[in-house]
């Protein structure tokens, strides 16, 4: 066990070097190695457990957001991509400007393959059912937001 322990890499990560710090100087103060300066060292270890703890939020926040990016973009198979047309993220339009459409889900349509005004425009309700599936959105919120309708006067601007 001592030998797979050796062979790990020290966590370079914020919240990795915030704990290193926050335990040698937990250490240090506890074994008055810093004298005087013990009560700094717990307002310290107590900063950096709330960076801690922040940047392990995020990380997590962070995480949870990729991996569901990463289920829808395997839903992408179900639609139909003969009718939307195929784009690809350099012909991105800003899909936020349709009513409805905010960052995570202009991501998540992203994630789906679908990156412009005049691919959502071509959608038809079974189209638009299988997106509101595939972002996992509330059932009929892309219908009755007329993503196609809003997606095809916008194409045309």
């Amino acid at each position: 066990m001592a030998g797979n322990e050796s062979k790990r890499r020290p966590n370079s990560s914020k919240a990795g070097r915030a704990l290193v710090l926050a335990v040698i100087m937990l250490t240090m103060g506890q074994t008055g190695y810093l004298g005087s300066a013990q009560q700094s060292t717990s307002q310290s270890v107590d900063g950096a457990h709330l960076s801690l703890g922040e940047d392990v939020k995020l990380d997590e926040k962070a995480l949870k957001q990729a991996e569901e990016l990463e289920r829808i973009a395997r839903k992408a198979e179900k639609i139909d991509f003969a009718t939307l047309g195929v784009a690809s993220a350099s012909e991105k339009d800003d899909l936020k400007s349709i009513k409805g459409i905010g960052p995570f889900i202009e991501e998540k349509l992203n994630a789906l393959g679908i990156f412009t005004f005049e691919q959502v425009s071509k959608m038809t309700a079974k189209i638009e059912e299988e997106v509101n599936e595939a972002i996992e959105f509330f059932p009929g919120r892309v219908k009755r937001d007329e993503w196609a309708r809003q997606a095809g006067e916008l194409a045309e601007n």
